[in-house]
């Protein structure tokens, strides 16, 4: 519906001006979720998946069962370290409501035990032994797209220990690339404190040129966040400051 619907357009419209490549479209097999609400529900049925088993898919409204959970946003899968889809993100395009949903979680689907994008990151962490931490899927699509494949995000909440575990069996050093507002600020200063506790080196990435990792991408192309990436601090520097 993204890519080859008439209905994706203004989706679509929206990723290409925020300098999202095909290429990157298609690694993360982005999606959109189309304004009719019961419109998934009818294609589903029509599949043979039966009502019961679709009320435990978690992409329905829990009140009113047909409705679909995510509609008219920009949906991003969520994965297991195997690559399989276990869950979705969805950013609003327009109109009221939160920006981003998250699917909640299930017997297959852990939030805090998860970090998006961790299965096409591996490779790359393996190799470098390194991990960038962002803030959004939008922040670790730049990375990606400036050739940094090893950017990896908290899906909505607080890095945890759990998160921090399960990077920390491939990855020696954690740069953490959050926002340059207030509250990235504060989410850099816990992570640091956690990744600390557990014994891991951390670099901060310093934000000057713009609000996130994908602005600085639009602004000043690969070159910019290869070069914030190669002066990153040191935690204790961050912390002084």
């Amino acid at each position: 519906l993204l890519t080859e619907s008439e209905q994706g357009r203004g989706a679509l419209g929206y990723i290409k001006a925020r300098g999202v490549s095909d290429e990157i479209i298609e690694k993360f097999k982005l999606g959109y979720a189309p304004k009719d609400r019961y419109w998934l529900y009818k294609f589903l049925v029509s599949k043979n998946y039966s009502p019961d088993f679709l009320e435990k898919t978690g992409l329905f409204s829990k009140n009113y069962k047909t409705a679909a959970f995510f509609s008219h946003r920009l949906i991003f899968p969520i994965c297991d370290r195997h690559g399989k889809t276990v869950a979705f993100g969805g950013r609003l395009l327009d109109g009221e409501g939160p920006k981003y949903l998250n699917s909640s979680d299930m017997p297959q689907y852990k939030k805090g035990e998860t970090v998006f994008a961790f299965h096409l990151a591996l490779p790359e962490i393996r190799k470098t032994k390194s991990v960038i931490l962002c803030e959004g899927y939008m922040d670790v699509l730049a990375f990606f797209q400036a050739d940094l494949p090893y950017a990896v995000a908290p899906l909505g909440t607080a890095l945890t220990q759990e998160q921090v575990k399960l990077l920390k069996s491939f990855a020696h050093t954690f740069y953490l690339s959050f926002d340059s507002d207030s509250a990235g600020q504060q989410a850099s200063y816990k992570a640091i404190k956690l990744c600390r506790s557990m014994g891991v080196n951390v670099r901060v990435l310093v934000i000057r040129d713009g609000k996130d990792p994908a602005e600085v991408l639009q602004k000043n192309g690969k070159d910019g966040l290869k070069f914030l990436l190669e002066s990153a601090i040191l935690d204790d520097d961050y912390l002084i400051q």
